[in-house]
């Protein structure tokens, strides 16, 4: 926190010019995020380059109510900004790990429904409703992973997650060795409408094997299909 420590104070320092100081917030986000990326993140290497600049906008909004806090003076500044800051690193780390977990849930239930019927569970085009404006319950979102393709795919999300944030897609096509899917997930931090989706395809080749990334893709648009 090194370098948000000299933007409070220099930015308390300079005084009219505290307002274009605080414009370069977005230079000390870029190397927050980049270094949680780097470490939160590592496994999925060049995949998790598209986390940086969703990350960037998070904390950058997260931290602009501390431009209030300079009247009380550095302490509360740097308080603000350290808690403001991890609040949305924190939710993006936990979210990102519910995605990729769930993926792969639903890779293994396809390909486990594959060996039985040569084919993957029918899919759906829409992703699951979003609950953060009651578009649904928790108890119809029960209802949802009780129904095709998650029943087949012996898919529900973790108990722990946070569902509020987090909607499902899984989409497939063919039979035998035309076969393919992709599962998605799209995550919405805090309900901010700002959506990062995590897909991964997979299909069947001429020889009857599984082809496909076991990293997922991430990106801000939707999933390829």
């Amino acid at each position: 926190m090194t370098s948000l420590l000299m933007f409070v104070v220099v930015s308390l320092m300079l005084g009219p010019l505290a307002c274009s100081k605080w414009n370069e917030f977005g230079k000390d986000a870029e190397r927050i995020c980049t270094k949680a990326v780097q470490d939160d993140y590592s496994s999925l290497a060049d995949a998790a380059a598209p986390i940086v600049p969703y990350c960037i906008r998070e904390v950058v909004e997260a931290v602009a109510p501390c431009r209030n806090e300079y009247r009380y003076g550095t302490d509360s500044a740097i308080k603000c900004v350290d808690e403001r800051t991890a609040t949305p690193l924190r939710e993006l780390k936990v979210l990102t790990f519910h995605a990729i977990g769930s993926l792969n849930k639903m890779w293994a239930g396809a390909l486990s429904a594959f060996e039985r019927e040569d084919s993957f569970p029918t899919g759906r085009v829409d992703f699951t409703p979003e609950l953060c404006h009651g578009v649904t319950s928790d108890n119809e979102m029960a209802k949802l992973f009780a129904e095709e393709p998650w029943k087949t795919l012996a898919f529900s999300p973790d108990k722990n997650a946070k569902i509020r944030f987090l909607q499902f897609q899984f989409r497939s096509s063919g039979k035998d060795r035309d076969a393919r899917f992709v599962s998605a997930v799209a995550i919405n931090p805090n309900c901010a409408g700002r959506k990062l989706y995590f897909s991964r395809p997979a299909s069947i080749n001429k020889d009857g094997d599984v082809t496909g990334s076991y990293k997922p893709y991430v990106s801000e648009d939707l999933p390829k299909w």
